[in-house]
């Protein structure tokens, strides 16, 4: 019995109809993912277009310079007046929150906190 279409060829119309169902397919299993993250994209790109108008404003700019600027020099301050205890507990939930591992602890070690 010969093959009804030469090996490697299929019909127009068959191979259409495969296309849309793997199409169908890949929707299913990835489409969600793909709208989660065009939802958040989107969302993304107004907050960083937002950000860039309110920077070009020459006031906002200068007062927000400035706020960062204070912010700065009151941590600073906060760690200068702080006693040497106090100074490394400051640092070393510092180095936490942003993934440093705190030197002389191993991971197995419980963290003590004191308060």
């Amino acid at each position: 019995m010969s093959p009804r279409f030469w090996p490697g060829k299929l019909p127009a119309l068959l191979k259409a109809h495969m296309q849309t169902k793997f199409a169908r397919i890949v929707n299913f299993l990835y489409g969600p993912y793909f709208k989660v993250v065009g939802f958040f994209y989107r969302i993304y790109s107004a907050n960083r277009a937002r950000v860039e108008r309110l920077k070009a404003n020459q006031t906002f700019g200068a007062i927000l310079k400035g706020l960062t600027v204070l912010v700065l020099v009151g941590w600073i301050l906060i760690w200068m007046f702080a006693s040497d205890e106090d100074r490394t507990r400051l640092v070393d939930e510092v180095r936490q929150s942003i993934g440093v591992s705190i030197p002389g602890t191993t991971p197995s070690e419980p963290e003590e906190t004191t308060q």
